[in-house]
């Protein structure tokens, strides 16, 4: 219609890849993304996808973009001491992602 201006579609997000040695959580998403407005309190990470899983939601971290489509976030001390304490990423196969509506 004329005069509506139809907001883009949201980035998706492809993969993601955690580092815990590193201490870094690297997302893949669809395009580049302003990272001022990235909510990091809405990403969580998971043991598994049951109702039982371990869930350690994000409190904050340092943002980085370095390339098209990739966004890096260095991990607060805090959240890789809760992952690690629920047994999140021990293994990649059995590390889980979820990111609530509005974080990206």
């Amino acid at each position: 219609e004329e005069g509506i201006e139809k907001s883009p579609p949201a980035p998706s997000l492809y993969s993601f890849d955690l580092n815990m040695l590193g201490r870094i959580l690297t997302l893949f998403v669809s395009e580049p993304i302003d990272t001022d407005t990235l909510v990091l309190e809405k990403i969580r990470l998971l043991t598994n996808t049951s109702a039982s899983a371990a869930i350690v939601a994000l409190t904050g971290g340092i943002v980085e973009q370095p390339q098209f489509g990739r966004i890096e976030i260095m991990l607060l001390d805090s959240d890789v001491l809760a992952m690690q304490a629920a047994g999140i990423g021990t293994r990649q196969s059995a590390t889980f992602l979820s990111v609530r509506r509005g974080a990206i």
